[in-house]
């Protein structure tokens, strides 16, 4: 897991993480945004070669800046982890 704050907003901060994984590449977005009717908490979950990315982006400072958190599994880790 790496977690890190940035200076950005949280929207800014989403942008970036998005970008990131695009400029990448060899991964798919399964899903992102807002976790909660105020816009303070947004995430994403993204899919790898073998991995699953879930982050998790929080507003701090009345959204001045942002705390980043992101879990890294392996995909078969994932993938017991899904109810059949």
């Amino acid at each position: 897991m790496r977690d890190y704050t940035s200076k950005a907003s949280l929207q800014d901060t989403a942008a970036q993480v998005l970008e990131e994984y695009a400029r990448a590449g060899k991964c798919v977005l399964v899903r992102a945004g807002y976790l909660d009717l105020l816009g303070n908490n947004w995430s994403c979950t993204v899919v790898g070669d073998g991995w699953v990315d879930t982050v998790v982006v929080r507003g701090v400072e009345d959204s001045r800046k942002s705390e980043v958190k992101v879990v890294r599994m392996d995909a078969k880790e994932w993938e017991e982890g899904v109810p059949r």
